[in-house]
């Protein structure tokens, strides 16, 4: 199995890869200039592992929440990718890929609360749950006003954690979709004031 992973909903840019049991990832902190970096980063990871982009069985790309540009950059990349290599996509939420970290550090844990700094007293946040038949979702991921720093807030993820979450559903319960069928995870309806 060959699956590329795409990321820049955060300050970070980054792209992972899997290919046969391994991982290879390229990662850069580059806040709002993801998109000067992002298609070339895709470009060197396929060749330094020598994977051609039509060979891959699929793309999965952070939807969000996180910065507005940052998800559209990283869903328009994953679409075009897609598209050109005619690829299924699997959108994978980037509080999820946050939980299944968590989960990974302590598998008896029963659900995960992830939380994100969504900026203006707001914190993005979802609870989940994974056991062995796939991934629960106790709280949907959703916006709250609250101060940052009254809570330990997790750093945002990178495609090796995208990746990661993508791999556990994949085995559990799939849910590819064409590059049209995408949903974006934009809990910040008004992104100025």
């Amino acid at each position: 199995m060959k699956i590329l992973a795409v990321d820049a909903s955060g300050n970070s840019c980054s792209v992972a890869l899997f290919v046969s049991g391994a991982y290879e990832e390229n990662r850069i902190l580059s806040p709002r200039h993801q998109g000067e970096f992002i298609l070339d980063m895709v470009q060197d990871i396929l060749l330094r592992l020598h994977i051609q982009g039509e060979s891959l069985d699929g793309i999965v790309f952070g939807c969000g929440p996180g910065s507005f540009t940052g998800i559209r950059l990283t869903a328009g990349v994953a679409q075009g990718l897609a598209v050109g290599w005619n690829k299924p996509l699997l959108p994978v939420s980037n509080l999820a890929a946050l939980a299944y970290k968590k989960y990974q550090a302590s598998p008896d844990a029963r659900s995960i609360w992830v939380g994100i700094d969504a900026r203006k007293e707001e914190v993005y946040t979802g609870v989940y749950a994974f056991h062995p038949q796939g991934m629960d979702i106790v709280r949907p991921d959703q916006l709250m006003a609250v101060s940052p720093l009254s809570m330990t807030l997790d750093e945002p993820p990178f495609a090796i954690d995208i990746l990661h979450v993508a791999l556990y559903l994949i085995k559990h319960s799939p849910h590819w979709v064409t590059p049209d069928k995408i949903e974006l995870a934009y809990l910040r309806h008004k992104v100025t004031d």
